[in-house]
C-alpha cells in the first residue's frame, strides 16, 4: 500500500496557561501540526480559543 512508518520526536514548549490536555501534535497531508486551545471563562459561561 505504499505506507511507511516513520517516527519523529517533537518538543513543543508549552506557555503556563497550556497544559498537556489543551494541545494536539499530528501529521496531516505530510505536514506536522501543532493545535492548541485553552477555555476562557466569560460572562456567558466558557469558550474555547484556537492557537
Amino acid at each position: 500500500d505504499g505506507k511507511t512508518e516513520k517516527k519523529i520526536h517533537v518538543e513543543v514548549p508549552l506557555e503556563p496557561e497550556f497544559g498537556l490536555d489543551n494541545i494536539r501534535v499530528y501529521v496531516e497531508s505530510k505536514k506536522l501540526v501543532v493545535h492548541g486551545y485553552k477555555n476562557i471563562p466569560d460572562d456567558k459561561g466558557r469558550y474555547e480559543e484556537d492557537y
